[in-house]
């Protein structure tokens, strides 16, 4: 059981690693996703005035 305990461990460990290279570039294409939320918001006020009538 220690034995395959030790290897999974070790294994997401290095991914971890890679993972954290990648946050850096994903920083950039972060800003894209703040930009789709402003357009979800007008959506939602022409829903308020549709439930209004």
């Amino acid at each position: 059981m220690a034995k395959g305990r030790d290897r999974p461990r070790k294994e997401p460990k290095r991914k971890a690693k890679e993972k954290a290279p990648k946050i850096p570039p994903a920083s950039t294409p972060s800003y894209e996703p703040p930009a789709s939320v402003e357009v979800i918001k007008p959506r939602r006020k022409e829903r308020e005035p549709r439930d209004e009538e």
